[in-house]
């Protein structure tokens, strides 16, 4: 494999950083792009620790079995776009993005996530089964906290996220995920909107008297 530390603003592809199988890029930094490129194409199997990526049309592109951990991403249009499955996404922050700042497909996992001041989109946006979605930290703007978009995203796992002042906090169209222990509070259209089907945590607005797996909101 190879390891890459450095710093870059463009290139003629508009992908600032293109890795493959066993590439660890290691506090890089992708930037002033205008927000119309690229700042790291994972093509499967990519290790990304401490990067930091500004003013992209992309933030992360991951096509597979990739591993970001610790990223900075700002102002990006789409934060983490999660393209191939099996992808991991723990820790750091991502702030500003205009559309959405995760997209997760399929078996990917985002965790310990700290997403602030999404436009007028969705934080962690869901489409497709297999992913986990657990203790990220959620707040001001967006759409959507957490959307888990259509009737065939199934067997997700949405668990101990703090979602503040969306529109809709956390958001299900589709049975078959497990939904639990999430705080969610000033969603001005709601906190919850749960498809049937699902396996929810009642939702609480007492956490002294809830129990362990529930929901609560304020």
């Amino acid at each position: 494999g190879s390891n890459v530390q450095l710093s870059a603003s463009h290139d003629a592809t508009n992908v600032n950083f293109i890795g493959g199988a066993a590439t660890i890029f290691e506090n890089c930094r992708a930037s002033d792009q205008f927000g119309l490129g690229t700042g790291f194409q994972c093509n499967g199997g990519c290790l990304l620790s401490s990067v930091r990526v500004d003013n992209q049309l992309t933030g992360i592109q991951t096509n597979g079995s990739s591993v970001l951990r610790n990223p900075s991403i700002n102002r990006c249009t789409v934060g983490v776009d999660c393209t191939g499955g099996e992808n991991t996404v723990f820790g750091g922050s991502i702030f500003g993005c205009t559309i959405d700042a995760v997209r997760l497909k399929g078996d990917d996992t985002v965790s310990d996530c700290r997403i602030d001041s999404t436009g007028g989109g969705t934080a962690i946006l869901v489409e497709g089964t297999g992913n986990t979605v657990t203790d990220n930290h959620i707040s001001r703007g967006g759409f959507h906290g957490i959307y888990v978009k259509g009737t065939e995203s199934t067997n997700n796992t949405v668990t101990g996220n703090i979602c503040s002042h969306q529109v809709f906090a956390i958001r299900v169209e589709s049975a078959g995920n497990l939904i639990m222990a999430n705080f969610a509070c000033g969603a001005s259209n709601t906190n919850y909107e749960i498809a049937p089907g699902n396996k929810v945590g009642s939702i609480s607005t007492d956490p002294t008297t809830a129990n362990a797996w529930a929901n609560h909101e304020d």
